[in-house]
């Protein structure tokens, strides 16, 4: 649900109709006094206007900070994503993936890097045994076997 002016107003305005008819029947039955249940009134509806207050000013804070600060968090935002779309930074993410055990990966991923690896020019290895026959066979080389 998306909190905005509109909603909270809502919320407690619903909010302060189940505290009057609360504070209604205890004053009802002579647990409060009219005098305190209009001192209880007043105090909610301060409290309203200044949660009001704060999110109205924080609503208007944040539009004028992204106003202004867009031309400069753009920019970088900008670098950073550029950066993370290098091969380098990617291939640094596959890897920490591959290492972190809790990190669940596909076979079609593991495939992948398979494949990858079985193509890298220096990579002399005459064969990479595997001990999951459906990941062998899921790799199109004849350099990825499974083992027996």
């Amino acid at each position: 649900m998306a909190f905005s002016v509109e909603t909270i107003g809502r919320l407690w305005a619903s909010g302060r109709n189940y505290a009057n008819l609360g504070m209604g029947f205890a004053a009802g039955i002579g647990v409060l006094s009219a005098a305190q249940n209009q001192g209880i009134n007043d105090a909610l509806t301060q409290i309203y206007n200044g949660v009001s207050q704060v999110v109205t000013g924080a609503t208007s804070l944040w539009q004028i900070v992204a106003v202004v600060a867009a031309p400069i968090i753009g920019p970088l935002l900008a670098r950073m994503a550029s950066k993370s779309a290098k091969t380098d930074s990617q291939a640094a993410a596959v890897t920490a993936a591959i290492k972190d055990t809790a990190t669940p990966i596909s076979a079609e991923v593991k495939a992948s890097v398979l494949e990858s690896v079985v193509n890298i020019e220096e990579v002399k290895t005459p064969v990479i045994r595997v001990a999951d026959p459906v990941l062998a066979n899921m790799v199109p080389s004849d350099k990825v076997v499974a083992i027996k």
